[in-house]
This record gives structure tokens, C-alpha cells and sequence, in this order.
């Protein structure tokens, strides 16, 4: 029988008949398993992404296999990322105490997808981080005991806002389950953090009650409704 020989063509079209046959395509399953492509791959290409890319596949789609899900968690199974999933992840993860030190990142085989997709999306991961308004912050590895300020908490609120993220407290547990953690720590409520970032609660609130809605009112406010009430109620008396 004729010795294979590792090419191009063939690398790229083994690659598509795994990836067209539904088969694990990561690099790890990849060098355990079928050592002789990866080398190929290696050969011929540089490296493993730019082999899957040469074979017309998003090198994050490879990631989709059960073994990459339990390592990284689901939401690296991201397939397409844009501007919009690029800056939520990284509010989220930001939110998590998770840092986004460029370095850390880089390094980090939990962490890079973030950084490759940042940079690919906005072109530096200087950009992606203006873009959701955090260059500025000291950005940790973790977030240290007190890192949860009440400065910090309204100016990430505002942030949370300004990218039209709903606010409601049902919703930001799910997501941003810190954040509502300290929030409720140092201003004694979510409701209140929210507005003492000049936010409005009922805005974002998915259920809103009388009781809550009446409980938040100022003493002029509730005067003022109490009074239209009343009037409404003498009108419908006399009719």
C-alpha cells in the first residue's frame, strides 16, 4: 500500500469529513487521537486554527464537542461572535471577578476565547474594552474582599444601561448574580442601587406590583395620587 501523503488538499479535506460527519475537531482530541493530521496541520499551516479556518470553519465551532463543554462551560460554545456577544461576555465575566488583563487572558485556557474574539471583533482588546467603557478600570485577577464599592456598583449599573441590558432583578440574578449580591449589601436593595445610579427600577422591573410601585413613591407623590383617587371617586359617586 502507498505511503499517505500529508498535503494540503488532504489535511483540509479530512477536516471537512470530520466536521461534515459531526466528529470532534479540538486540538486535544485531535494530538490524542489522530497525532499525524495535527503534525500536518502544523506543517503546512502553522498552526491548528488556521488549518480548521482553511477548511471554511469557525475555529470556536470546534469547541462544540462534550469534552470542550465541560472544560470551558457553555458559553464558549459561542459560534459566531460580534460586537453585541463580545461586549455582554465580557460585562459578564467582569461581573464574576474574572480579569481581563490582557496577559492573564492570553495565557488562560479557560479565559482566551475571549481575547481572540475580542481582538478579532473590534481589531485590539484595548477597543473591546473602550467599547463597553472599562479601559479605565483596574482590572484584577479576582475580585479582592471590598472590591465591590458603591462607586463602582453605580458606575457598573450605569454601564449594565448604557448597553441596554434589562435591569430587573429576576433576570440580573441569573446573569450577574455578584452584582446583585453586593448591590443588595451596601445599598440594602437592588431596587435602591438602582436608583441611586439615577436609574429607574420600574422601568426595568419585569413585575411590577401596586405595593412596590406605592411603597417607592415620595410622600408628595402618594399625596398627589391619593388625591386623584379621590376625586375619581366622588365623579363616579355623583354619576
Amino acid at each position: 500500500m502507498p505511503r499517505q501523503k500529508w498535503d494540503k488538499q488532504l489535511v483540509v479535506s479530512i477536516i471537512k469529513e470530520r466536521h461534515a460527519n459531526g466528529l470532534p475537531l479540538n486540538s486535544a482530541y485531535i494530538n490524542k487521537h489522530y497525532r499525524k493530521l495535527l503534525r500536518a496541520a502544523f506543517r503546512h499551516f502553522g498552526n491548528w486554527q488556521n488549518a480548521i479556518e482553511a477548511a471554511g470553519i469557525s475555529y470556536s465551532a470546534v469547541r462544540t464537542d462534550d469534552k470542550a463543554k465541560k472544560h470551558f462551560g457553555t458559553r464558549k460554545l459561542v459560534k459566531k461572535w460580534n460586537k453585541e456577544t463580545v461586549k455582554e461576555e465580557l460585562l459578564k465575566l467582569h461581573a464574576e471577578g474574572v480579569s481581563l488583563n490582557y496577559r492573564f487572558l492570553r495565557r488562560s485556557k479557560k479565559y482566551s476565547y475571549i481575547y481572540s474574539a475580542g481582538r478579532k471583533v473590534f481589531g485590539t482588546w484595548y477597543a473591546a474594552l473602550e467599547a463597553v467603557g472599562m479601559s479605565h478600570l483596574i482590572i484584577r485577577k479576582r475580585n479582592s474582599p471590598g472590591w465591590w464599592t458603591k462607586s463602582r456598583i453605580i458606575e457598573y449599573l450605569v454601564l449594565l444601561e448604557r448597553m441596554k441590558i434589562r435591569l430587573s432583578m429576576k433576570s440580573m440574578q441569573k446573569s450577574y448574580p455578584a452584582l446583585v449580591t453586593a448591590a443588595s449589601d451596601k445599598f440594602g436593595g437592588w431596587g435602591q442601587a438602582l436608583e441611586a445610579a439615577g436609574i429607574s427600577y420600574r422601568q426595568h422591573s419585569l413585575v411590577w406590583s401596586t405595593r412596590a410601585w406605592l411603597k417607592r413613591m415620595s410622600t408628595v407623590e402618594y399625596q398627589s395620587v391619593l388625591g386623584s383617587a379621590k376625586i375619581h371617586a366622588r365623579k363616579r359617586r355623583r354619576a
